[in-house]
């Protein structure tokens, strides 16, 4: 049995020289077999934790340079009371000119519709409701995460101020403010 010997004195000299060797090669080894990042250029996201609230939300971003995304986002939400309906346009500057990763400072601005409801939910035969434009900002912080970065987190606060076009709801605020948790795609 021979070969059997040479098999196995083969096997332990290639396990003593892995043991053995700098962890220069063996981390070149771990870096040539994973995969190399894509340069992710979009990002799609929901609002998961709004939705057990009722409040419906999706973003999309895409990068512009190394400093500057843009996205839009959309919202709805229809509670006893009222309607809330929003689309946004938001410039996003990453000051790491890492975009789509990072800490971002946004500008936002777009329509908003908000419509009164009675208790028996249906709209008020009185019909209130209104139209404004909304323009704001908000400082958010984004990962990428997971084998190929992406998979994104995202959180944010900020605040919108609404301009009504028209006549406004009674006791309607202009100013909103806004949080951001949301997980989403990037590609």
């Amino acid at each position: 049995m021979p070969s059997l010997r040479a098999a196995s004195l083969l096997s332990g000299l290639t396990l003593a020289g892995a043991l053995c060797a700098p962890r220069g090669v063996l981390a070149q080894a771990a870096t040539a077999a994973a995969p190399a990042d894509a340069p992710h250029t979009q990002v799609i996201s929901i609002s998961p934790l709004s939705l057990v609230f009722g409040l419906i939300g999706a973003e999309y971003e895409r990068k512009l340079s190394p400093t500057m995304a843009f996205g839009a986002s959309g919202s709805y939400f229809r509670g006893d009371f009222f309607t809330y309906s929003s689309i946004e346009g938001k410039y996003r500057y990453y000051p790491q000119a890492k975009a789509l990763e990072g800490f971002a400072i946004s500008a936002t601005g777009g329509l908003t519709r908000i419509g009164s409801r009675d208790s028996d939910l249906e709209f008020d035969s009185s019909g209130e409701s209104a139209n404004a434009f909304s323009i704001g900002t908000a400082v958010d912080y984004q990962w990428l995460t997971g084998a190929k970065k992406n998979f994104a987190i995202t959180l944010g606060v900020g605040a919108r101020r609404l301009i009504l076009i028209g006549d406004g709801v009674d006791g309607a605020s202009l100013t909103l403010p806004t949080v951001r948790i949301s997980i989403g795609r990037a590609f």
